[in-house]
């Protein structure tokens, strides 16, 4: 796979990067190359892989599967349509449905039409989260359809030994499933043309994901939003002003069905405290609220927001540092700061390593697919003007004004996940403590410039502190970069409510966050 050609200058150094000075200014820095191709490779493997499983091409994947391909025939309109569906599924025994009929879109009753989506996620992950290796063993890129599929005499390039290897992974009680996707998505794909999607990667190589994405996520009221939303789909009322008491989701439209069989699956999706127990394993990272008071983890990673912390400071100041004419800059903290990092990600890749980060995915993908639902916006409304990066964030917003909830926008949340799973995947599969050179730390940082910065303004707008400053407020516990997220977060809560009610005139200014009115997030 080739690097694209940004990555490369940025990689490589040429005359336009910042650590290359002009002769007036008296130093010149010798061109070399980066530390490896695999490396290279890898990062530009992340970048591409992780933007693959966002929200907006699950969405662009979901409507594919469910719609069929947009040049597919289109059925008859109206009554003939309608009775051609009910024939089809008078006539079909149960264990043969097609849960994904009709133009329309029409779903089954039941939780046929959740067990499709959820199963749709699942697929979705396994053919795009992670890295096949080629015949040479390095990591290939999708853009080079070749090397992704192995060749033409590749199983991918098959939809029928495609949909017999997904079936290997997801069960073969879900074949009927497998193979209507399979159709769906990949209509026009024959044996000897790729399919049009990034390669498999169960069993050839790590899945690119990282835990961390599922943890700013829900700091940003994900996983509370859909709960709210689901109580009171049960009738379920919270508190004496419920801001939900108008909801109703109307039978005409399948959004009912999706949320009947979200909640009829709850056994089978990850418990707060089991995501906030592995939260604490992979990252020292907690979360606040009362299902997770009493947590008891056995093995956190207690020194992981110092080393990251310390590192993302490390690379703010080489930057300052290559930016400036009259300073050589110098990678070896940087260099330092990687190992130290890349050792204590490493402690955390046990037991639940693969598998939570995996279902948490899933399970957030769907939460987000029905908060983009058109019914969602018809109730919640929202701010259509915000210009959100994806089709679910402007639900989350607006329950979170309904709730008396963090008035930061989702948007720094959604930054966070994105940004923050990139870098940390460049530091977990990259031999820091076998590297020596600290230019190979520079190159790092030039790769990920992009994601570092854009990571430090996301933790700056969403928790108020700023994690590159050279002096930084210091309090009874500690340096305050080293907090966890959560108390910074709880504590800009808090200051929101008190000013709130403080100009309000009623001298609420300084009370503790339990003794404000209305629903909390701490009730995860």
């Amino acid at each position: 796979m080739a690097a694209n050609d940004e990555d490369r200058r940025l990689a490589k150094g040429t005359s336009t990067d910042p650590i290359h000075v002009t002769a007036d200014a008296g130093v010149a820095f010798t061109p070399r190359e980066p530390l490896n191709e695999q490396a290279i490779e890898l990062w530009t493997a992340v970048r591409f892989h992780t933007d693959q499983i966002g929200f907006n091409a699950f969405h662009e994947f979901m409507g594919r599967a469910v719609n069929g391909s947009a040049n597919r025939k289109q059925q008859a309109p109206g009554a003939a349509a309608a009775e051609a569906i009910a024939a089809k599924l008078l006539a079909a025994p149960r264990d043969s449905i097609d849960p994904l009929c009709g133009h329309f879109g029409t779903f089954l009753p039941g939780v046929d039409a959740y067990s499709a989506l959820k199963l749709i996620a699942e697929i979705f992950l396994l053919t795009r989260c992670g890295v096949c290796p080629t015949e040479s063993g390095v990591a290939s890129d999708s853009t080079d359809s070749d090397s992704i599929f192995g060749g033409p005499d590749s199983h991918l390039n098959d939809p029928d030994k495609l949909a017999a290897a997904l079936s290997s992974f997801l069960g073969k009680d879900r074949h009927s499933y497998i193979r209507q996707i399979v159709d769906n998505v990949f209509e026009h794909a024959q044996p000897g043309n790729p399919l049009a999607t990034s390669p498999v990667s169960v069993g050839l190589g790590p899945c690119l994901l990282e835990l961390i994405w599922s943890y700013w996520h829900e700091e940003g009221m994900l996983a509370q939003t859909m709960n709210a939303i689901t109580l009171r789909f049960q009738n379920v009322r919270r508190g004496t002003r419920d801001p939900l008491a108008e909801l109703e989701i109307d039978p005409l439209r399948p959004l009912g069905a999706f949320l009947w069989g979200y909640i009829q699956d709850e056994t089978h999706r990850l418990s707060v405290a089991r995501r906030a127990y592995e939260y604490n394993h992979h990252y020292g990272l907690n979360l606040a609220g009362k299902a997770v008071a009493n947590l008891r983890p056995a093995d956190p990673r207690s020194q992981f927001l110092r080393s990251f912390h310390d590192l993302l400071r490390h690379a703010d100041m080489y930057y300052r540092e290559a930016a400036d004419n009259t300073v050589t800059p110098d990678a070896f903290p940087l260099l330092i700061a990687l190992r130290d990092l890349h050792m204590i990600l490493s402690e955390g890749a046990h037991n639940q390593f693969r598998d939570l980060p995996w279902t948490a995915r899933v399970d957030m993908l769907i939460q987000q697919w029905l908060l983009a639902r058109p019914e969602m916006r018809d109730f919640l409304r929202g701010r259509l003007m915000v210009p959100y990066k994806e089709g679910w964030m402007g639900a989350v917003d607006a329950m979170k004004r309904l709730q008396g909830w963090s008035d930061t926008n989702v948007t720094h949340f959604r930054d966070l996940g994105v940004f923050g799973e990139r870098i940390l995947l460049s530091v977990r599969y990259v031999a820091w403590n076998s590297i020596t050179d600290p230019q190979d730390a520079a190159d790092w940082a030039l790769f990920w410039r992009q994601e570092i910065q854009g990571y430090v303004h996301a933790y700056r707008a969403a928790t108020g502190i700023t994690l590159t400053d050279d002096i930084v407020e210091v309090s009874r516990t500690g340096d305050v970069r080293y907090l966890q997220p959560a108390f910074h977060l709880r504590n800009r809560l808090s200051e929101q409510r008190t000013g709130a009610l403080g100009r309000g005139g009623n001298g609420a200014a300084g009370l503790p966050l339990s003794a404000l009115p209305r629903s909390t997030p701490r009730s995860r």
